[in-house]
């Protein structure tokens, strides 16, 4: 979890930002389902072991240890501690009473486990309407069984919710998925499509299509894997295409498809300040009100070249119900889990196919906001991945689910703003950016304080213009 400090990183441009914290995103992740493995017995035990390694890190300050990945270690640790608790849902016959797409109970076997696990907010849509999301469980067992559960009591103790605080939505074959949805720019999100053509009527509540949006883009990693092991399905299936004809299903895996392309320019539009910019990344955060559910609520931060923007959920949600979903082309694999550092702008396209549908993009706290009117930006260095940006007499308060989603922002947003900075588009700002280490919430002090950091490291040059501070909390 330890890495050098962040000045030092912002210092040096060879070094992969995002490359490196998704390093340390994915040893959170296997340091969790060790901890959970080496759990089975006080003899193999890690976790006072672990936990003691953290604390003098910390503590003699050798390291520098974000309190937010300690509190991003803690949360992969009470999701895994979730697959016991899933485990006994299976034996003790809860998953029992659903069917497939025949109309057939669908067979746990004995021997049947919980290979994946994980939290994602999970929404069904039906008839092209898309329901209310809720934060649920995502199971998927050793047989590829898909499980949906829900928490209904909220526990704050330190074992977890029991088994009788749990409820199976629904228990689904993965063999029944027809694609995928994913794009390449939003890391926490992927969209399920399943047969419906020729399904027993006994079926015909289940939802047609699911989106779920993962609070951890690892996370969903693991889920995506998880979908690429479904075996080869019966070459007799088929599904028609947007011409007309039927093509057989492909055999290998389940086809991945690229979000339709009229959704980003629906939300670019709804984003756009004085013009239209190309989106940069689009980041699911921390909602301010609470819906029923585990958790709190969550809304959907969209950045672009110029302009940030926060949409309310139940509007991205509505794009992506409406929009036909296409046949293709598929998504690369390659791009849409990349941690490459090159974030180039989403492709978009007119909002003309939605014009039918009277749908409206609703803004989640007002905005959207000028990014050549932000004037400066606080990473806290709290236990919780919180970010604090000061526009032209207007605060705005992000909290994000990890540390790994906010420590990708912060690189999107100062490759946006290094190239206001450098005066490319017509938004370009006249001001530069400075990272500076600083205890202080008050843009003026901040300020003040990045321009003497500024002097200093170039000699105190006469005639030197102001900077704007990107700030570091301590």
């Amino acid at each position: 979890i330890a890495y050098q400090a962040s000045q030092a990183l912002a210092a040096d441009e060879k070094l992969h930002l995002k490359l490196v914290s998704s390093l340390v995103s994915r040893s959170i992740h296997a340091l969790s389902y060790i901890m959970y493995i080496a759990d089975g017995s006080d003899a193999t035990s890690c976790d006072y072991n672990i936990c003691e390694a953290i604390s003098q890190a910390m503590s003699s300050g050798s390291q520098v240890v974000p309190r937010a990945r300690v509190t991003q270690l803690m949360d992969e640790r009470a999701i895994d501690k979730l697959r016991a608790q899933v485990q006994g849902l299976m034996r003790n016959g809860y998953f029992r009473g659903f069917v497939d797409e025949e109309g057939r109970e669908i067979q746990i076997a004995e021997t049947e486990s919980v290979a994946y696990i994980g939290r994602a907010w999970h929404c069904e849509v039906q008839d092209g309407k898309a329901g209310d999301p809720y934060s649920r469980i995502i199971a998927v067992t050793s047989r590829l069984n898909y499980a949906v559960i829900q928490i209904t009591q909220k526990d704050d103790s330190k074992a977890g919710p029991t088994q009788d605080q749990m409820q199976v939505v629904s228990v689904r074959p993965l063999s029944e998925l027809d694609r995928v949805i994913v794009h390449p720019r939003i890391r926490q999100f992927i969209a399920l499509s399943w047969w419906t053509e020729g399904t027993s009527s006994s079926s015909d509540s289940r939802p047609e299509r699911e989106s779920l949006i993962f609070e951890s883009a690892d996370r969903r990693r693991g889920f995506r894997e998880m979908i690429q092991l479904v075996p080869q399905l019966n070459s007799k299936r088929t599904r028609k295409t947007s011409s007309g004809e039927k093509a057989e299903k492909r055999l290998a895996g389940l086809p991945e498809m690229a979000l339709a392309p009229e959704v980003i320019g629906k939300l670019q539009d709804a984003v756009k300040g004085e013009r239209t910019s190309p989106i940069v990344s689009i980041t699911f955060i921390k909602g301010e009100s609470a819906i029923p559910g585990l958790g709190s609520s969550i809304d959907v931060l969209v950045l672009t070249k110029a302009s940030a923007g926060i949409v309310k959920i139940s509007s991205f949600l509505r794009l992506i119900a409406t929009v036909a979903w296409p046949d293709g082309p598929e998504a690369p694999e390659a791009v849409c889990d990349s941690d490459s550092d090159e974030d180039v702008p989403m492709k978009a396209s007119p909002v003309k196919d939605f014009d039918d549908h009277n749908l409206s993009v609703e803004h989640a706290r007002g905005g959207p906001w000028k990014l050549n009117e932000l004037q400066g930006v606080w990473f806290l260095a709290d236990s919780h991945p919180r970010v604090n940006l000061q526009f032209s007499g207007q605060p705005l308060k992000l909290a994000f689910f990890t540390d790994a989603e906010r420590q990708r922002w912060r690189q999107q947003l100062a490759a946006v703003l290094a190239a206001l900075g450098a005066g490319e588009g017509e938004l370009a700002s006249s001001q530069g950016w400075s990272v500076v280490p600083t205890d202080k919430t008050n843009i003026a002090e901040v300020k003040k304080a990045a321009q003497a950091a500024l002097k200093e490291s170039q000699g105190m040059k006469n005639g030197q213009n102001g900077s704007q501070p990107l700030a570091l909390s301590s």
